[in-house]
């Protein structure tokens, strides 16, 4: 059987790297964990004790956090096809961030929360039109992703949102993809998504007060 044996001492000053370089710049940064690198408990109990949050792309991944004792507020539930049995699961377990790729997904998740009698945070996950210099199979950012809302769509999706009674709408999400080796797409993403953001601010009279980046590092 293969063994993958892990550095506790490295894995947890990474942790704290992440947060001591952008907490310097910005005091409100919140480091979000990705699951799906590796969702085993030990790792998810070393990531919760750093007091980092967590992102998860499925119910099994959400098992896991639950089994690890992650706090729900803490937990991010991304995925470009979320079943209702997992996104009741999450409403159940009061998860923070619902990162909604689709209007459909948008409706599903305003009438399980009616259902739940409760009210999803949720942020639209944009394609921003960037096509990273990493392997084609894990670019995730180009306007023909499976992955999140064109931005010519985006305005329309904001509107919807805004006329549904239980979700809360708190922001914008963007990935462009992993291994990423390169500090240039991410600038060039900044630019992007902050001129969509004052494009928002011009034409829906909203200030978007929480953008997520993805990560890929």
């Amino acid at each position: 059987t293969p063994l993958y044996v892990l550095d506790e001492e490295t894995l947890r000053a990474n942790c704290q790297n992440y947060k001591v370089a952008f907490q310097a710049v910005f005091p409100d940064i919140r480091i979000v964990y990705a699951s799906k690198a590796l969702s085993v408990l030990g790792i998810l109990q070393f990531i919760k004790e750093e007091e980092l949050e967590l992102d998860v792309v499925s119910g099994g991944e959400l098992f896991l956090a639950k089994q690890a004792g992650f706090p729900g507020a803490k937990i991010w539930f991304h995925g470009n096809n979320k079943s209702e049995t997992e996104l009741a699961e999450a409403l159940e377990y009061n998860v923070g961030q619902f990162v909604v790729d689709n209007v459909q997904e948008l409706d599903l998740l305003d009438h399980l929360a009616k259902k739940a009698n409760r009210t999803a945070n949720i942020f639209f996950r944009m394609t921003p039109g960037i096509e990273a210099h990493t392997h084609e199979y894990i670019q995730t950012g180009q306007l023909d992703s499976k992955f999140g809302i064109h931005p010519d769509q985006i305005f329309s999706a904001i509107k919807l949102a805004l006329e549904k009674k239980n979700v809360a709408f708190q922001g914008l999400h963007v990935h462009i993809g992993s291994q990423i080796l390169e500090i240039k797409p991410y600038s060039v993403l900044i630019e992007i998504i902050f001129n969509t953001l004052q494009e928002i601010k011009a034409k829906l009279k909203l200030e978007i007060k929480t953008l997520n980046i993805g990560g890929g590092l």
